[in-house]
């Protein structure tokens, strides 16, 4: 603005110093010299704004860098977690499964154990009420005693103790209980 009016100025005064070219010559110096000053510092100025927005520019690139990295390493965890839990939770549920199958298979196994107080009562002579010794089996009926019992039982009356039907065969021997009688010797529970 002031070199506006100096040269506004100037327009009048050119007349008056017409005559003398040595102050028009100093005078339009004096003002090159004022813009080149100007120019000068404005270059100063834009260079400085320049280096600060180069600067800004580089730490806004940085940040948005970071952020894509940590954003990155922040997924990577993430995803690599969700694997984890979905490897984590199979293992479970293969464990479960295992646990349940035993489970069952315990089941299958306690039902399928019998205590030797039910057999020896199955095996029970209905006679003595001890556990066969030798057991025998009427033919007719399908019951079987022990067979010293049964004959002495037969020598006051010929038949069945249980139920009552008549005996006309000679008793056989009952394998399946005599195998029973050795396992009741041998062990507190049997696995059928």
């Amino acid at each position: 603005m002031e070199h506006e009016s100096r040269f506004l100025s100037g327009a009048v005064e050119p007349r008056l110093e017409q005559d003398n070219p040595t102050l028009v010559i100093e005078r339009l110096e004096k003002e090159v010299t004022e813009l080149r000053e100007n120019l000068e510092r404005y270059q100063k100025q834009d260079s400085k704004m320049e280096h600060k927005i180069s600067r800004l520019r580089g730490v806004r690139r940085y940040q948005q860098e970071s952020i894509t990295s940590s954003d990155i390493a922040y997924y990577k965890t993430k995803l690599e977690l969700q694997r984890q839990l979905e490897r984590t939770e199979a293992k479970r549920k293969k464990v479960a499964n295992m646990l349940i199958a035993c489970m069952q298979e315990n089941t299958k196994l306690k039902n399928a154990r019998i205590p030797i107080a039910k057999v020896k009562e199955a095996v029970q002579c209905e006679i003595c009420y001890e556990p066969m010794s030798q057991a025998v089996m009427i033919q007719g009926c399908g019951h079987s005693f022990c067979s010293g019992c049964l004959e002495k039982w037969r020598r006051k009356q010929p038949e069945c103790p249980s139920c009552r039907k008549p005996i006309k065969t000679e008793p056989q021997k009952n394998y399946t209980l005599q195998a029973v009688e050795e396992l009741i010797g041998e062990s507190e529970i049997i696995v059928l």
